[in-house]
Parts: structure tokens; C-alpha cells; sequence
């Protein structure tokens, strides 16, 4: 995964530095911004996964910190993104910037609210009807 966000971030700066943002076509933007959105992917991913198993100290599988992590890391890095679109087409002020944040935070509490939770109740039995 660090391989991975390295090459991301190697990528991104080859395009920063072989591309020139004033006379680049769709596809020169394109790649600025797809190449963007990998690496901060990519390092949230990371950041988010060393926390949650510092956090929780092995309590639950690797794959469900990383799982976790890479999904959050979606959610994260597609706001950024799509704020520093906003940014370079300069329609991003305080208004849209104010509606972008409202929307990604209702839809991270949508996403949170339809999660499966799994937490197991202590006094549960089947024959428990009260």
C-alpha cells in the first residue's frame, strides 16, 4: 500500500511538472486531477490504518482496519478533490465551499447511519423477549 501511494504521489508530481495548467486540454487536467485523487487516497489510507490499529490495538482483523480505512479515504479524498476543481475553476467561495462541506457531511452520516453494526449485546439470548 505504501509502494503503491509512492508511485501515486511520483506520478502526480510528473504530471505537475511535465504539464502546464494554462494551455493543458481536458486530458492534461484530467490526469492532474485523477493522479491527485489516487495519492490522497493513498496516504489517508495510510494515515487512517496506523491510526485505527494504534487506536484499537489488534482488537479486530487487519483487513477490517484496512477495509475501514480505504473506504473513509474515498470520502476524504473525493471532498479535496473535487475542492481544489472548485478552486481551479474559481467557483469555489464561501457559499459553495459552505455546500460542499454540508454534503459531504450529510453523506458520510447517510453512509454511517447504513452500516451493519456488530456489536454483540451481553444479555442477548434467543428466548430473551424483554
Amino acid at each position: 500500500m505504501a509502494l503503491a501511494t509512492l508511485l501515486c504521489w511520483l506520478s502526480w508530481i510528473l504530471v505537475l511538472i511535465n504539464i502546464d495548467p494554462f494551455v493543458a486540454n481536458l486530458f492534461g487536467l484530467g490526469f492532474f486531477y485523477v493522479s491527485f485523487f489516487f495519492s490522497l487516497i493513498g496516504t489517508t489510507a495510510l494515515g487512517l490504518f496506523f491510526m485505527y490499529q494504534h487506536r484499537w490495538q489488534n482488537k479486530a482483523p487487519l483487513f477490517a482496519y484496512v477495509a475501514k480505512s480505504f473506504r473513509e479515504a474515498i470520502f476524504v479524498s473525493g471532498f479535496l478533490t473535487l475542492a481544489i476543481f472548485l478552486q481551479g475553476e474559481q467557483w469555489l467561495n464561501w457559499w459553495t465551499g459552505s455546500l460542499l462541506a454540508a454534503g459531504f457531511i450529510l453523506f458520510l452520516s447517510l453512509i454511517m447511519s447504513l452500516a451493519p453494526r456488530h456489536e454483540a449485546r451481553s444479555d442477548y439470548s434467543p428466548n430473551n423477549f424483554v
